[in-house]
């Protein structure tokens, strides 16, 4: 597809783009290790074809025909194959292992995780097909997903918050190939595996970019296998062959300009409106608003390749891979901006951007395409002037094959070809397999290498950066050393000073890169050279080891007790003796070292002959929490140096406080020495499932065990907190039998620290009494009924009551002989007890009540009943006239008889009573009955009741059937009346 385009000028940052490399053919590096112990026989040989051709060691030359992909391309630098497994074809996939290749034979060690190393190979034929045989672990159906690379994934939460993933862990089978298999699954699930995505471009890193913020080869690929593979068979042995294909991750965007035709010289290349990234598994975009998009860093495009097209001069207009951008949609509406000089005239030039949208014109109308991965898209600049350029854009897939540079000059050298150190003229050097030049960093080291051509060849010395420390330099001009078949003899040495500064500010010796040009042909060769590495650190994982190591830091943590230690992998090179003879003997294995592990008490065990063993740190306890020290682990065979920074870690637990005791009662205490002995002791009141937690931080945990107490039961629960471990123990009443009698004195448990067991604390558990509610009358009654010490007092009539409090909430219950009583409260503090009738006097046994409380304790009561009845008369007083009383006696009231009453007849009463009187209404009406303020106390009270005759009373005749009503204050305790009766003078005899 062809796109033309006249872009209008515009002020804009150009952005930076590497390349990404298709077929090449292969020498390849090797790795080795890996975190794996099965035996082969439970492993399943399964060889992966990729139908790429792809880069295992960067050949410089191009046969006639190669495709349009360049080696750095289709360079693969990392492969990393994640293995999913189910129990079930059809089931949920999770983590199962990871099979690596890496270029400079690094391991990959992951905790938790089960990795293998394995090689990777070119057909021989030249097909274009890698191979690579894996081993896989059997049991399951197995899915497999490739990403070349990158090894690093990410994840991006709900909140666009972006950080790495490093949750890998791999599944677990309790028993492979058998019916009763059970398997832990692993981590992460296939689908959220597939939510994972590659680290997201910085747009603001433009002064030190890295290979994510500006895309460079070696380019990410992805790839994958989900036929599932059925690994179940522990009966077939047979090999089993799958092939799929990487793509890559971005699109390639190549210029083609004649900067002497068009007028313009690119210098800078960027994107606006796009994508920060891409997820691996399917391939596509991770933004999804126009918030998320993205102006590109810039990148700069050098000139020599905007020349006219002339293979005699060895010119060439095209920039290949000048730029790399993630996948975007059309929607996003991007456009790369174009950036440099516009030639005014011969003397003159002017800055100049522009921008190209990726727009396809119809009918003069523009429609948006978009950005696909794995696709290439070849921008021809034809004119431009100060406000407009006239661009062509060409879209095709990224491996259609055809023929770029058929040029193929006779006069090349060989890059092929590892090149052969000098070693009369070579110190502390080394020719890897994958023909990288490793330098031991010391002020002695150098090395020389002589090369053939038939021309001169240019030469440069490349860093990465431009802040790199220059630790390489050449050691004079490169010689020639014939003049038929030239040979050029090139000599390089470590810069002492540029080396001691790096090593003093902590920055990295960065790889550099020796680039040696063939003028006539373009063609290059480039010699990569590091820095030699000492062996490599990893953790040996053990069981119960709480020890642990940074291998960022190369720092261990050992915990400062006697005998306590931590197992490291060290892996050293293995080199020939004499590296120009394949056939020579090889030296590895690796040395050890404690003379400066100070005061920390760090011994180490024996040296390691084999390239791969085990080192045993351990400590004797006679250092001090913090001490620091180093161990140097140093390769036989390159003499260079690893050195692992040992800090002890302080082993003891958080001493207990009281804020560490919880309870849901307040009566429940903890104190730190009221043990017996001093010791802490938890008191729980007796009661069934009374229960309390104690917190204890460790750095690694504690065990707890009781110790004392059928009725304790103890359990714990650890987590992880602020990088320690915080122990919840939990001790509860499980048998409260007897308790509510008499309190335990015999629990106890032990909490002993995980990483000492000398040190231990024992914690004592006791048990008080439940305390029995405290009853008393309320304020808010105002009744007439009385309570005293555990005694209710009530008037032996109907409807008379009391309420009571419990100064904790209570239940009441009858216990004996309260038929004819009613209870009312339920479980509360207040509680009301109701006289149904009035019983017979005495009551033939006490009622009892009692008061429970939650917990179970009681308190009992009684309840006594009292006559209300006011006292009989047995006289009347204070008499004015004749009046004559009968005491009440056979069931007839008392009586008084006025006799020859007049209105001045009067008498006194005096009235005993409980609780009062007062003058009932049914008393007569020719009586005034008044009574006085009665005196004396609850219970005992006298009333003075006066009777008269009531003014205008006729007393000419006799009044008989009279009465006097005294009410009772006691309702239902009842009243008392008195008849009453006058009589006439008797009439005087007729004379």
């Amino acid at each position: 597809m062809n796109i033309k385009h006249l872009v209008s000028l515009f002020a804009a940052g150009a952005f930076l783009f590497a390349s990404c490399t298709e077929e090449n053919e292969v020498a390849g590096g090797t790795t080795t290790g890996g975190t794996g112990t099965e035996d082969d026989t439970d492993r399943q040989e399964v060889l992966v074809s990729l139908k790429n051709h792809l880069v295992l060691q960067k050949p410089e030359t191009k046969a006639e025909g190669d495709p349009i992909a360049t080696e750095e391309e289709n360079y693969i630098h990392s492969l990393d194959v994640y293995v999913f497994g189910s129990k079930e074809e059809n089931g949920d996939y999770t983590l199962q292992e990871i099979h690596y290749y890496r270029d400079d034979a690094s391991t990959l060690t992951l905790p938790g995780v089960n990795t293998y190393s394995f090689n990777l190979t070119n057909s021989a034929d030249n097909s274009g097909v890698t191979t690579g045989l894996l081993k896989l672990n059997k049991g399951l159906f197995v899915r497999l997903y490739c990403v070349a690379n990158r090894s690093e994934m990410y994840t991006t939460s709900d909140d666009g918050t972006t950080t790495q993933y490093t949750d890998f862990k791999s599944l677990i089978q309790t028993a492979p190939g058998q019916d009763d298999n059970l398997v832990t699954a692993g981590i992460p699930k296939e689908a959220d595996f597939k939510k994972l995505h590659i680290k997201l471009i910085d747009p603001a890193a433009t002064a030190d970019p890295t290979e994510n913020d500006v895309l460079a080869s070696p380019l990410p690929m992805s790839g994958a296998y989900t036929t599932p593979l059925d690994l179940t068979d522990f009966g077939s042995s047979a090999r089993t062959q799958i092939s799929f294909k990487l793509s890559r991750m971005v699109a390639r965007f190549d210029i083609v300009n004649d900067a002497a035709k068009s007028k313009f010289t690119l210098e800078k290349m960027s994107m606006g409106n796009g994508q920060k990234g891409a997820k691996f598994f399917p391939i596509e975009t991770v933004g999804k608003t126009q918030a998320d998009l993205i102006t590109y860093p810039e990148h700069e495009v050098l000139p020599d390749t905007q020349k006219a097209s002339d293979e005699l001069a060895g010119t060439t207009n095209l920039t290949k891979g000048a730029f790399y951008a993630f996948p975007s949609p059309k929607d996003d509406h991007g456009y790369l901006m174009l950036k440099g000089k516009y030639a005014v005239n011969q003397t003159e030039s002017k800055d100049v951007s522009y921008q190209i949208p990726f727009q396809q014109m119809i009918n003069g109308i523009g429609t948006y395409i978009e950005v696909a991965y794995n696709h290439r898209y070849t921008i021809t600049i034809t004119k431009a002037d100060t406000y407009h350029l006239d661009v062509d854009l060409k879209v095709a897939d990224w491996d259609d094959k055809e023929v770029i540079d058929p040029y193929e000059p006779e006069n090349d050298f060989d890059r092929t070809e590892n090149v052969v150190l000098d070693a009369a003229n070579s110190t502390g050097t080394y020719v890897l397999d994958n023909g990288r030049i490793s330098v031991l960093p010391d002020a002695a080291s150098k090395f020389t290498f002589k090369m053939a051509s038939n021309t001169d060849l240019s030469h440069e010395v490349i860093y990465k950066s431009a802040t790199a420390a220059k630790w390489l330099v050449m050691d004079g001009e490169p010689v020639v050393t014939k003049a038929g078949s030239q040979e050029t003899t090139y000599k390089f040495k470590v810069d002492e000073t540029a080396m001691n500064a790096a090593v003093t500010a902590g920055q990295k010796l960065e790889d550099v890169t020796i680039r040696l040009t063939n003028p006539a042909s373009g063609s290059r060769k480039e010699i990569k050279v590091i820095a030699t590495q000492g062996p490599t650190v990893a953790l040996v994982s053990q069981p119960d080891n709480y020890n642990t190591f940074d291998p960022a830091k190369l720092t261990a943590y050992i915990y400062n007790v006697a005998s306590q230690t931590i197992k490291l992998q060290v892996d050293a090179e293995t080199r020939l003796t004499d590296p120009a003879d394949p056939e020579s003997a090889t030296t590895t294995g690796s040395t050890v070292s404690t003379a400066n592990v100070g005061s920390t008490g760090v011994t180490a065990s024996a040296n390691v002959a084999e390239a791969s063993g085990n080192y045993t740190l351990a400590v004797d306890g006679t250092g001090s929490a913090g001490n620091e020290g180093t161990v140097d682990f140093t390769s036989v065979a390159s003499t260079a140096k690893t050195t692992v920074k040992v800090i002890l870690k302080d082993p003891a637990m958080k001493a207990l406080t009281a804020g560490d005791f919880r309870s849901n009662r307040n009566d429940n205490t903890f104190d730190l020495t009221a043990g017996t002995g001093s010791i802490p002791q938890v008191s729980l009141v007796g009661v069934a499932n009374n229960e309390f937690t104690l917190s204890v931080t460790s750095p690694e945990g504690v065990t707890v065990a009781k110790t004392g107490g059928d009725w304790l039961t103890i359990t714990d629960n650890t987590v992880g907190n602020n990088g320690k471990k915080v122990t919840t123990i939990t001790g509860k009443i499980t048998d409260a039998t007897g308790m509510q009698a008499a309190g335990k004195t015999d629990g106890k448990f032990t909490i002993t620290n995980k990483l000492d067991a000398s040190k231990a604390i024992a914690v004592e558990v006791v048990t008080t009494v439940p305390t029995a509610a405290t009853v008393s009358k309320s304020a808010d009654d105002t009744g007439l009924s009385t309570f005293a010490g555990t005694v209710a007092t009530l008037y032996n009539a109907g409807g008379q009551s009391i309420t009571l409090t419990t100064d904790v909430a209570t239940t009441l219950t009858a216990k004996s002989d309260a038929d004819f009583l009613t209870l009312v409260g339920g479980n509360s503090t207040e509680h009301t007890i109701t006289l149904q009738a009035a019983q017979s006097l005495p009551l033939s046994a006490t009622p009892t009540l009692t008061f429970t409380t939650a917990d179970g304790a009681t308190t009992e009561i009684t309840v006594t009943l009292t006559d209300p009845a006011i006292t009989a008369l047995t006289s009347i007083s204070s008499t004015t006239g004749t009046n004559n009383f009968t005491a009440a006696a056979d069931g007839n009231n008392a009586k008084v008889v006025m006799t020859e009453a007049t209105s001045s007849s009067s008498f006194t009463m005096s009235v005993a009573s409980k609780e009062g009187i007062t003058i009932g209404s049914e008393t007569s009406s020719w009586l005034k009955v008044t009574a006085a303020e009665a005196t004396g106390s609850a219970g005992s009270y006298t009333t003075v009741v006066t009777v008269a005759i009531a003014t205008g009373a006729d007393l000419t005749s006799a009044l008989t059937g009279g009465k006097i009503v005294l009410v009772n204050k006691i309702p239902n305790g009842g009243n008392m009346t008195i008849d009453m009766e006058t009589t006439i003078p008797t009439p005087a005899p007729a004379p």
